[in-house]
C-alpha cells in the first residue's frame, strides 16, 4: 500500500474518531436533540380530548376554577378530593383553566414541558450515580455521557409513557417524578460534595424537592426507601452492616416498641384493605395474585412496546387462585427467581441490580394490595427508569465483550447506531400511539376493540359516537352492550342509560328516549351505584320538554334534586328554570305547575315558583338568590315577602344549629386546655388507636370536670363510646338523660334516634326526627327523616 494511501485511511479513521468522541463530549447539544424529537413524537397530541379522571379531577372540580390568584383563592385548590395530598399538580391545572380561555391545547403542552423537565432529570440521575464511588467504575464499554442519554432516551421516547404525557390528568405521576428524581440527584450531589456548606445545601434542595414530591402523588412516599437503595448500592455499599454493628440489644427494643406503638395507627387502613372485596370486583389477596401478572405484562410491554399491545381501560382477569390461570404461578416464580438473582449479584453488577431494585420498588404502592385498579400504564413512568438502566447496562456488557473482538471505534460506532435505530422506532411507535388520542371516538373504538368484555370501555364508546354525527345508532348498541356486560361493583348501568336517552333524543325520538329511560329506571338492579340517576333523570327532563308533557319533567327534576339533597348540580336547576319557563306559555300547565300567581309575569311567576320549590327541597342557598331576583323584579311582592321570611327564619335556624355542632365554638372547649387536650386525645384514639380504647373513659371524665354540667358535646362522646364497647346499660341511660338534658342539640338526637329505631321503638325515633328537622330543617338526612315520619304516619293509619 502506498504511503499516501495509508495516511488518507488513518485520516478517515481520525475523523471517525473525532466524531464519536464529539459526540460523547457534547451530550447538553446531544440532550437538547433528543427533547426535540420528544416534542415532535408528541407534536400530535396538543387537541386530544379529555377523557376518565379528567372530569372529575379538573373540568367538573369548580375549586379548581380561580378568578384570581390571591391567597383565598390558591387556598380553595386543598378543598379538591385530593385535598392537600396532590396539590402541586392542581394548582398547574388551575393555572391552566385561568391561562386556556376555553382552549385545551395548553393542558397538553404543560404535560410535554413537565415530561421534557423529566428527561433532564432522568440524564443527571444516571450521571449522578455514575459519579459516585461504586457507579464511577461499572460501565466497561459505553462512555459514561453516552450511556446515560441513551437511558433518558429510550426511557422518553418508549411509547408506554403515552399514558402520563397524552393522558392530562396523569400529569400527577411526571410531577411526583420530576420532584422524586431531583430529589434524589441533590442528595447524591450532597453526599459527594467536598466542603460542609455545600452539602448542607444540596441537602436543603433535596428536602424541598422531596416535599414537593409529596405535594403531588402519594407514590412518591417511597422516596426515603429509595435514597436508602442509593446509598446502599453506590455511595455506602456495607451501610446495612455498620448499622448492625453499631445497634446494641436495647437499641433493638426501642424499635421494637416504637413499631408496636406505630401499628396501631394503620389499622383503619389495614381494614379498609381487607375488605377490599366490598367496593371492588376483586378481593386484596385476589389483587396481590393478579398484580405478578401485571408486572410480568409491564416489563413485556417495555421490551416490546408495540402500540397495538397499549390500552388506556384493560380489562385484565383477576386471578382467583395461585393456579388459576396458569400464569399466575408461573409470574410468581419468574419475579421471585429475578429478585433472588439480583441480590446474589448486587457486588458483581451494582448498576444492573439497582435497576431492577428500582423498578420493583416504586411498583409496591400501586401493584401490590392496595385497592387500586388492576392496571394502567402510567404506573410504568417512575419504574421504568430503573428497566431502562438495567437494560443498558447489559449492552454495555455486550459492548465490552465485543471491544475484545473488534475494533473499541467500530463497536461504539455500532452502539451509536442500534441506540439511535431503538429511538427511531419508538419515536415511530409514540407518534402512533398518540395518533389514537386523536379524538374520543379513535381512543374509546381502541380501548373497545382491545378489551371487549370491559363495560367502561364500550359505554366510553357509546357516549364518543353520541357526540359524532350519524352515529347516534352505533351509541345506543354500545351502551346497550354496557349494560349487558355490567356486574355488581363492576357497572355503568345508569351512565349507559343516560348516554341511550341522549341518544334517542338527538335522533328526534323523544317518545322513544322516555321509554327507554323510564324502563331502565324501574328495572335497575339493586347493586347499580346511584351516581348518575341525576343525570339520567335530567335528560328525561328534556324529553318530557319536548313532548309538552313538563308536569312529569318536573316531577322527573325534583327526583334529581333530592338524590343530590345539598349539592344540587346547577344543570338540575337550569333545567327546571326552562321548564317552568316553557310551561308558562301554556295555560293548562301554568294551572298544574302553580304558576299563576303573578298572571302577566313570566320572569316573575318562574322565578318565585323557582324559589318555593328549592326551600320546598331544602337548598336554602339556591332559594334565597331567586327571592332575591324575585324582589328585585318586583320589591313589593306580598308573595315574595312572606316567602322571604320563612325562608331566613329557616336559614337561621340552620346556622344556630351549625354553630352550636362546631365544637371549636363551644365556651369550654376555647377557655379550658384540660376540656380541649382530652376531648382531642379521646377522639384521636376512638379514631385512631384501639389499644389506648381503655383510656377514653378517665379522658372524658376529666374532661367533664372542666366543663359545665350536661355538657353536650361530652354526653355526645360517651354514647358513642358506650355503643363502641358495647354497654347497653350505660348506653340508654345516657341516651335518655341526653334527651331530656340537651333536647335541642342534634348530634345527639341523631344519636338517639338512631338507637330508637334500631331497637324498634319507632314512637320515639318518629318524634325525635320531627324535633331535629324543626331545629335543623337543613339537616343532610332531612330526606331520610320525612320518608320514616311519614311511613311511620301511615301505618299509624292503615292499623
Amino acid at each position: 500500500m502506498h504511503s499516501h494511501e495509508c495516511e488518507s485511511i488513518n485520516l478517515m479513521n481520525e475523523m471517525k474518531q473525532s466524531k464519536i468522541l464529539n459526540l460523547y463530549s457534547r451530550p447538553i447539544f446531544t440532550v437538547l436533540i433528543l427533547l426535540f424529537f420528544v416534542a415532535l413524537s408528541y407534536s400530535n397530541t396538543l387537541y386530544s380530548p379529555f377523557v376518565l379522571d379528567d372530569k372529575h379531577t379538573f373540568i367538573e372540580e369548580p375549586n379548581v376554577y380561580l378568578h384570581d390568584f390571591s391567597f383565598e383563592s390558591i387556598s380553595k385548590l386543598s378543598a379538591t378530593k385530593f385535598g392537600k395530598a396532590r396539590f402541586i399538580p392542581i394548582a398547574t391545572f388551575a393555572i391552566n383553566h385561568h391561562l386556556a380561555k376555553g382552549h385545551f391545547a395548553i393542558y397538553h403542552v404543560t404535560n410535554i414541558v413537565i415530561h421534557l423537565l423529566c428527561i433532564l432529570a432522568v440524564y443527571w440521575l444516571v450521571m449522578s450515580l455514575l459519579q459516585t464511588p461504586v457507579g464511577s467504575s461499572v460501565l466497561k464499554g459505553i462512555p459514561i455521557t453516552w450511556f446515560a442519554f441513551s437511558v433518558a432516551a429510550l426511557w422518553a421516547l418508549n411509547p408506554v409513557q403515552t399514558n402520563a404525557v397524552t393522558y392530562v390528568v396523569q400529569r400527577m405521576t411526571s410531577i411526583a417524578a420530576l420532584f422524586y428524581i431531583a430529589s434524589i440527584i441533590f442528595y447524591v450531589k450532597g453526599r459527594l460534595a467536598e466542603k460542609l456548606k455545600h452539602s448542607l445545601l444540596f441537602y436543603l434542595f433535596s428536602a424541598a424537592m422531596a416535599l414537593c414530591a409529596f405535594l403531588s402523588k402519594e407514590n412518591s412516599f417511597m422516596l426515603p426507601a429509595a435514597v436508602l437503595l442509593v446509598e446502599w448500592m453506590f455511595i455506602t455499599p456495607d451501610i446495612f452492616n455498620k448499622i448492625l454493628r453499631q445497634l446494641k440489644w436495647y437499641h433493638w427494643v426501642i424499635l421494637l416498641i416504637v413499631v408496636v406503638l406505630m401499628l396501631p395507627l394503620f389499622e383503619n387502613r389495614w381494614i379498609s384493605i381487607l375488605n377490599t372485596g366490598n367496593h371492588r370486583h376483586f378481593t386484596w389477596i385476589g389483587r396481590l395474585l393478579t398484580e405478578a401478572r401485571v408486572v410480568v405484562y409491564y416489563i413485556s410491554l417495555l421490551m416490546l412496546p408495540l402500540p397495538g399491545r397499549m390500552n388506556l381501560d384493560y380489562d385484565f382477569p383477576v386471578s382467583s387462585s395461585v393456579f388459576s390461570p396458569p400464569g399466575t404461578l408461573l409470574s410468581l416464580v419468574l419475579l421471585g427467581v429475578l429478585l433472588c438473582w439480583s441480590f446474589r449479584k448486587r457486588d458483581q453488577y451494582p448498576l444492573l441490580v439497582f435497576g431492577v431494585f428500582w423498578f420493583f420498588l416504586h411498583l409496591i404502592i400501586e401493584s401490590t394490595i392496595i385497592p387500586l385498579e388492576i392496571i394502567f400504564e402510567h404506573r410504568l413512568y417512575l419504574p421504568s427508569v430503573g428497566f431502562y438502566i438495567t437494560f443498558l447496562v447489559m449492552l454495555d456488557l455486550v459492548v465490552a465483550y465485543m471491544k475484545t473482538k473488534r475494533s473499541p471505534l467500530e463497536v461504539e460506532q455500532l452502539f451509536v447506531l442500534v441506540t439511535i435505530i431503538i429511538m427511531t422506532f419508538l419515536s415511530i411507535g409514540t407518534s402512533v400511539r398518540n395518533n389514537v388520542w386523536r379524538n374520543a371516538y379513535t381512543l374509546y373504538k381502541d380501548c373497545a376493540e382491545k378489551a371487549p368484555n370491559n363495560p367502561r370501555a364500550h359505554l366510553n364508546l357509546g357516549i364518543a359516537m353520541g357526540r359524532e354525527s350519524n352515529l347516534e345508532r352505533e351509541s345506543i348498541k354500545e351502551s346497550q352492550k354496557a349494560i349487558s356486560l355490567g356486574k355488581p361493583k363492576r357497572e355503568n348501568y345508569i351512565e349507559a342509560a343516560n348516554n341511550i336517552v341522549i341518544a334517542y333524543y338527538n335522533l328526534g325520538e323523544f317518545e322513544e328516549a322516555i321509554d327507554h329511560g323510564k324502563k331502565y329506571l324501574e328495572e335497575a338492579p339493586d347493586y347499580v351505584s346511584g351516581k348518575g340517576y341525576p343525570k339520567l333523570m335530567c335528560s328525561l327532563a328534556y324529553a318530557y320538554n319536548k313532548t309538552g308533557q313538563y308536569s312529569d319533567a318536573i316531577q322527573m327534576l325534583a327526583s334529581g334534586m333530592t338524590i343530590e339533597q345539598r349539592k344540587l348540580n346547577g344543570y338540575l336547576v337550569n333545567t327546571m328554570m326552562q321548564t317552568f319557563s316553557a310551561a308558562y306559555d301554556h295555560e293548562e300547565y301554568r294551572e298544574k305547575l302553580q304558576l299563576t300567581e303573578e298572571n302577566g309575569n313570566k320572569d316573575l311567576s318562574v322565578r318565585l315558583r323557582m324559589a318555593r320549590l328549592l326551600f320546598d327541597l331544602k337548598d336554602y342557598g339556591k332559594a334565597n338568590d331567586f327571592i332575591k331576583e324575585t324582589m328585585k323584579i318586583s320589591p313589593d311582592n306580598e308573595l315574595a315577602k312572606l316567602l322571604n321570611e320563612e325562608l331566613q327564619d329557616q336559614i337561621q335556624k340552620n346556622r344556630k344549629q351549625e354553630e352550636l355542632m362546631e365544637i371549636r365554638n363551644h365556651p369550654p372547649y376555647r377557655t379550658s386546655a384540660i376540656y380541649k387536650i382530652s376531648l382531642d386525645l379521646s377522639d384521636f384514639i376512638f379514631e385512631n388507636y384501639s389499644p389506648l380504647h381503655f383510656a377514653i373513659g378517665y379522658l372524658l371524665d376529666k374532661a367533664e370536670k372542666a366543663s359545665q354540667p350536661a355538657d353536650p358535646f361530652i354526653l355526645w362522646y360517651k354514647i358513642k363510646w358506650y355503643k363502641k364497647i358495647g354497654d347497653k346499660g350505660k348506653l340508654v341511660q345516657t341516651l335518655e338523660e341526653s334527651v331530656k338534658l340537651q333536647p335541642d342539640f342534634v348530634p345527639l338526637l341523631k344519636l338517639a334516634g338512631s338507637y330508637y329505631e334500631q331497637i324498634g321503638q319507632q314512637d320515639k325515633a318518629v318524634e325525635i326526627f320531627k324535633h331535629i328537622l324543626e331545629l335543623y330543617p337543613g339537616d343532610r338526612a332531612w330526606l331520610e327523616y320525612e320518608k320514616k315520619i311519614n311511613a311511620y304516619n301511615e301505618s299509624k293509619k292503615t292499623s
